[in-house]
């Protein structure tokens, strides 16, 4: 039996997380691909009652998706990677509404794929729950696409504004869902979730760039909206909320005296290639985040991609993952 194989079948991904933090960056670096691998074993499904919620209004809670302490450990790991600006030399981190706009505060800090610059984020309770959820509602060909984390400083973190996650990649057709977990106790005070029921069996509507600002990393909604029905969703750290790309969603500002971090990862089929619709917000974006991105791949960047998608998913497909 390979070393690989065997780490996988005898160790849950959360324990190889453990695993990690005590080797060395060697160490790390090494038994990555073996956490992605191991993402299986969860115990968590939704009930029948949780699943046809699911589908009738495009989202639904879970009280526990994790634990509290592991809420708070990933809550330490992000504020080092928020810190330390990880990523943003890649256009992975970057504020959501201000364009990156260095003379103004951030208000809304986003961590594209943080694990790719925190290995410990691979392998963790919440992800392999998170996957089991995907295979219920998407079915066993579920896989993760993207994940990103959300920062909302306190005091003055800004609300984010109703969107469809389906508006960010319109060329591509395939079901999709997100699963958004809290790293605190949330509530509309300081940035809990908020959803239109049943917004998901409509068309995908016209969105723009946020504030009519083509700088701005975020899209906001422009239709007119139905808001009197609108659907708060508080939860303790380590809850969640699960939701179609289709579903129309929210989040309020934090006033609150801590600041407030979401983790969120989505999942999809494997998508077909078709253009649902023209998508004019996307012509006339023109973001700092979008150039730095550019810059950083011709400057050898496209390899480290490479690595961190294609070999990956390569590795893990060979270790049955």
């Amino acid at each position: 039996m390979h070393l690989h194989t065997h780490i996988v079948d005898r160790t849950r991904s959360w324990q190889v997380g453990e695993l990690m933090e005590q080797c060395g960056a060697v160490g790390q670096a090494l038994l990555q691909p073996v956490a992605a691998a191991s993402m299986e074993g969860a115990s968590l499904a939704l009930d029948a009652k949780q699943i046809a919620n699911f589908h009738e209004n495009g989202f639904v809670a879970h009280p526990a998706i994790s634990t509290a302490g592991e809420a708070a450990r990933l809550h330490s790991l992000l504020d080092g990677l928020l810190e330390s600006k990880a990523g943003f030399h890649e256009g992975a981190q970057f504020d959501m509404l201000n364009g990156d706009d260095l003379r103004v505060r951030s208000t809304s800090v986003q961590i594209c794929d943080p694990e790719n610059y925190e290995p410990r984020l691979r392998h963790t309770l919440f992800r392999t729950n998170a996957l089991a959820i995907a295979k219920q509602l998407l079915g066993p060909g579920a896989q993760p696409i993207f994940s990103h984390a959300i920062f909302k400083p306190a005091h003055y973190g800004a609300p984010t504004p109703w969107h469809q996650d389906d508006a960010f990649h319109a060329d591509f057709d395939y079901p999709q869902i997100s699963v958004w977990m809290p790293l605190q106790d949330v509530t509309t005070t300081n940035g809990c979730m908020h959803f239109i029921p049943g917004s998901h069996r409509g068309e995908l509507l016209a969105h723009r760039c946020y504030n009519h600002d083509p700088h701005a990393n975020a899209l906001e909604c422009f239709a007119d909206i139905e808001l009197s029905n609108a659907v708060a969703c508080p939860l303790l750290a380590g809850g969640c909320t699960i939701h179609t790309g289709r579903t129309l969603h929210y989040a309020s500002g934090n006033e609150t005296d801590a600041g407030r971090w979401a983790y969120i990862v989505a999942f999809y089929l494997p998508p077909r290639r078709r253009r649902v619709q023209a998508v004019p917000w996307f012509d006339l974006t023109r973001t700092a985040k979008m150039a730095r991105r550019r810059a950083w791949l011709r400057r050898g960047g496209f390899l480290v991609h490479w690595w961190r998608t294609e070999f990956s998913n390569r590795l893990r497909r060979a270790l049955g993952g």
